[in-house]
């Protein structure tokens, strides 16, 4: 399973004068049809920056339908049918062992989550230099992932 990180998503929908606009929205046609996924950490943080231009309705509406407009699964930590202290717990203490590897928070939430679930095996993001060395998924640009496919042009 394909992991899409939350700038492939902001470039779609914030960034349209972007000159990797073409690429980014050529990549999620593609992958549209092979069951990616994100994380909530990566909604949460594509709302945040949305919420800047949206109006709250138009918000809402974005949550409320994130999946379905990019055919996608939201993933949670696995840890969330626990307790709540047990699982703020381990969702900290995952993030931080990522955070040791030289992460932000964020990226540390996303990339833990994304390692909780055997399925994902591929991160997709422009940040992939930010990821490389520090996750056991392969990391990959919306371009590198297209030439990989042969879909690049």
């Amino acid at each position: 399973m394909i992991l899409i990180d939350s700038d492939v998503f902001s470039i779609d929908l914030l960034y349209q004068r972007d000159i990797r606009f073409a690429i980014n929205r050529r990549f999620l046609d593609v992958v549209r049809g092979q069951s990616p996924a994100t994380t909530v950490f990566n909604l949460m943080e594509v709302c945040g920056k949305t919420s800047f231009v949206y109006s709250e309705r138009a918000l809402q509406k974005l949550y409320e339908r994130f999946a379905h407009r990019y055919s996608l699964r939201i993933l949670s930590p696995p840890t969330a049918a626990l307790p709540a202290d047990v699982f703020f717990a381990e969702l900290i203490r995952g993030a931080f062992v990522k955070i040791g590897r030289k992460m932000a928070f964020l990226d540390a939430l996303i990339i833990y989550t994304a390692e909780q679930h055997p399925a994902v095996e591929t991160f997709v993001t422009w940040n992939a230099q930010h990821f490389h060395g520090k996750t056991p998924l392969a990391v990959l640009t919306p371009a590198e992932h297209l030439e990989e496919l042969g879909s690049s042009s």
